[in-house]
C-alpha cells in the first residue's frame, strides 16, 4: 500500500528537512519544492525534488496532485524592514499561499505554518491562546495573518502557529544568542524572568505529519510550542549547559542600557551612522512573549517530546560551535 502523495514547500529552509524525514518515515511519496536544488544529503534520496519559485506556473499541477500540502514556504521576519520588502512580503506569504490553496483539490489536507508572532508581546503573567486577538507589529506576522483565511476556508486546511523554532539549521536571533553563548560574549539585559515560548523543529516535524494525518480535522488554528513558556534565564542556561559552559552570570540594568542607547544613538545620528543597540532593541529584549499549546496537545493528543534540556543539547551537538560557529 504506498502512503500519501505530499508536497512540502520551503523544502530546504530551516524546518523544511525535519518535516520532509518526519513525513518520509510515514511512507509517502514526497515532492519537495525549494527555489535551489538541495545540497546532497539534505533530504532523503527518496524525495523527489523540484525546484521553482512559488510564482511559476509549475506549482499549482504539483498542488492538484497532492493528497497533502504541507505549506513551509515564507519571506520570514528580519528587523526593520525596508519598504522594498513589503513587495516580497506579499507575493510569497498572502499571494503563493492563496494560489497553493485555490490549486488544492477539496479532499486534500492543507497544512500551513504560520507564527506566533500573530499576537505580539503578552502582557506580563498571561498566556495568550488562539482565541487571543492578534496584535501583529511585523511585516511578517500581519502578512502570515492575512494568509490565513485563506487556509482556514478550504474544507482541509489547518493553520499551525509556530513559536520560536530552534534545531540545528537556526537562524536568527537564536543562533546569534547562541554564538555569544559559545564565545563567552553574552551579557544578560534585566532580570532574564521574562516569558518566552519556544519548539524544537522535530516537534514541529511530528505535529505537522499529525495534522497532516489526522481525520476529519476541521479547518482550525493551532499554536505550537513545546508545552509551556520558559523565562530567557532558563533558554541561556539550556544553550549554556549544552555548550558545556555555566550560565552566564554578567547583567545589566535594563534602564541603564536604554539611556546607553538613546545617547549612542543619538551620537551616531549626529555622524549619520547607526548605533548597534536601540532603545527599541532594549525595550524587545524585555517583553513576554507567552503563548499556548494546549489546544493541540488536547485535541490531537500531541504530546511534545522535546524539553529545553534536550533540544538544545541536539542543536548544538549538530551545529559548528565555539569560534568557528558561523
Amino acid at each position: 500500500m504506498t502512503g500519501p502523495r505530499c508536497l512540502v514547500t520551503g523544502a530546504t529552509g530551516a524546518v523544511g528537512p525535519a518535516v520532509v524525514r518526519r513525513i518520509a518515515r510515514e511512507g509517502a511519496s514526497i515532492v519537495a519544492l525549494a527555489r535551489h536544488a538541495p545540497p546532497a544529503g539534505l533530504l532523503p534520496d527518496n524525495v523527489e525534488i523540484a525546484t521553482h519559485d512559488l510564482a511559476d506556473a509549475a506549482v499549482a499541477p504539483l498542488a492538484r496532485e497532492a493528497d497533502v500540502i504541507v505549506h513551509l514556504a515564507a519571506t520570514l521576519h528580519v528587523n526593520n524592514p525596508g519598504a522594498d520588502l513589503r513587495t516580497a512580503y506579499e507575493r510569497t506569504n498572502v499571494d503563493a499561499t492563496r494560489r497553493l490553496v485555490d490549486a488544492a483539490r477539496p479532499s486534500a489536507r492543507f497544512v500551513f505554518f504560520g507564527t506566533i508572532d500573530v499576537y505580539g508581546p503578552t502582557p506580563a503573567g498571561t498566556t495568550a491562546t488562539e482565541d487571543t486577538p492578534p496584535h501583529t507589529r511585523s511585516l511578517y506576522g500581519e502578512t502570515k495573518l492575512r494568509a490565513e483565511p485563506f487556509v482556514l476556508a478550504h474544507p482541509g486546511g489547518t493553520v499551525l502557529r509556530l513559536a520560536a523554532v530552534y534545531g540545528p539549521r537556526v537562524k536568527a536571533n537564536y543562533a546569534r544568542l547562541a554564538r555569544a553563548i559559545a564565545r563567552g560574549r553574552y551579557v544578560g539585559v534585566g532580570p532574564g524572568t521574562n516569558r518566552r515560548t519556544v519548539v524544537f523543529e522535530e516537534d514541529v516535524a511530528d505535529a505537522a505529519w499529525r495534522v497532516a494525518n489526522a481525520r476529519a480535522l476541521p479547518s482550525r488554528i493551532y499554536n505550537l510550542t513545546d508545552g509551556h513558556p520558559h523565562t530567557v534565564d532558563d533558554i541561556v542556561a539550556a544553550i549554556a549547559a549544552a555548550l558545556g559552559k555555566r550560565p552566564p552570570r554578567l547583567r545589566l540594568p535594563a534602564p541603564l542600557v536604554k539611556s546607553a542607547a538613546w545617547m549612542g544613538d543619538g551620537a551616531a545620528r549626529l555622524v549619520g551612522r547607526r548605533f548597534p543597540v536601540t532603545p527599541a532593541m532594549v525595550d524587545k529584549l524585555q517583553e513576554h512573549i507567552a503563548v499556548s499549546g494546549e489546544r493541540l496537545m488536547r485535541e490531537l493528543r500531541f504530546e511534545p517530546a522535546w524539553d529545553l534540556t534536550r533540544g538544545w543539547q541536539a542543536a548544538i551537538a549538530a551545529m559548528t560551535i565555539g569560534e568557528k560557529m558561523p
